[in-house]
């Protein structure tokens, strides 16, 4: 997932993964981090030990991943700090032969990052955010109409950062 910088990703991804039926395993790639060594380790170590396989071997940490019998949501945030994602390859080999495993990486929509990701392989989804009145079109209200719905309307866009249509992630069915 891609969008701008504080435009509420993390946010949205955080209560979606409050709704999912599965374990969630949250790494947050950071500035410290400077080397692609330095942070694949701590993320290896991180998530096998959440798993209960403690290992600072990426190949082993994609074998036990691709063995998992319960469901896990593995999030990496701020994806777009992340040099090189030919690391991740083992990892994501695993993730993609394991339906019980799901990775969802969250950065800014920058094009080094994006272009890294489809280089990769690894599918982008970059998120637009809507205008005060493209949510007026959508919802099919007035711009003149200065009712309840237009100021919750525009309340509501604020708090998610123009993104009206990630709402439905949050909705149960």
């Amino acid at each position: 997932m891609a969008d701008y910088s504080e435009s509420g990703k993390s946010t949205t991804v955080a209560e979606y993964a409050s709704l999912c039926d599965s374990q969630v395993f949250w790494f947050n790639a950071f500035d410290e981090l400077s080397s692609d060594d330095a942070w694949l380790t701590i993320f290896s170590l991180s998530l096998s030990t959440k798993i209960g396989r403690p290992t600072l071997r990426m190949e082993n940490l994609a074998q036990e991943v691709s063995a998992l019998t319960h469901r896990l949501l593995i999030v990496i945030d701020d994806a777009h700090r992340v040099q090189d994602f030919r690391s991740l390859s083992q990892l994501l080999a695993a993730v993609q032969s394991n339906g019980n495993v799901s990775l969802l990486l969250v950065g800014i929509d920058i094009p080094d990052f994006v272009s890294t990701l489809r280089s990769n392989g690894i599918e982008a989804a970059r998120i637009p955010g809507l205008t005060v009145a493209e949510c007026r079109t959508l919802c099919g209200i007035s711009p003149d109409d200065r009712n309840w719905q237009t100021i919750a309307l525009e309340s509501l866009r604020v708090r998610c950062g123009g993104h009206i249509g990630l709402l439905r992630l949050g909705w149960p069915d």
